[in-house]
């Protein structure tokens, strides 16, 4: 693909091009299902190992990639990892959020707040989104 045609197809934000999402317009990603995830490296850069003799070799940060991905499902219920694979500069997930029955807590009305006049959003990921499964693996592997 050119360079024109790959600018024709980006769109610029804060004075970087960037790639239209992929996401479905009101899909919920926190919804039982698979998900099959594409995660590259900044630059695409070969951070995660290398490839000898056609066998994906990872280095030390490729291992604690690895590591973080078979963590996650001990950490989250209700997530499964089904697949797998941690490729020199990005890594591909099947990832599998199950159906939970959540136990509804009722507050009774002395416990709530009387005094608040207005609810501020929090800029939060939902709990047990994929945003927030893919957060995690991200920012643990990072740290």
């Amino acid at each position: 693909m050119g360079n024109q045609t790959r600018k024709n197809n980006l769109k610029l934000f804060r004075g970087r091009f960037r790639t239209k999402s992929l996401r479905k317009l009101g899909r919920d990603y926190s919804e039982p299902g698979n998900y099959f995830v594409t995660i590259c490296a900044k630059d695409r850069t070969c951070l995660f190992g290398e490839i000898r003799n056609n066998i994906m070799g990872l280095n030390d940060l490729g291992c604690i990639v690895a590591e973080e991905i078979q963590r996650t499902t001990e950490i989250r219920s209700g997530v499964m990892i089904d697949r797998w694979v941690v490729m020199p500069n990005h890594l591909h997930l099947i990832i599998k959020i199950l159906p939970v029955c959540d136990n509804i807590v009722e507050t009774s009305r002395r416990d709530v707040s009387t005094g608040v006049t207005k609810l501020i959003p929090l800029p939060r990921l939902r709990p047990r989104s994929l945003g927030a499964i893919i957060n995690h693996i991200k920012s643990a592997s990072t740290k």
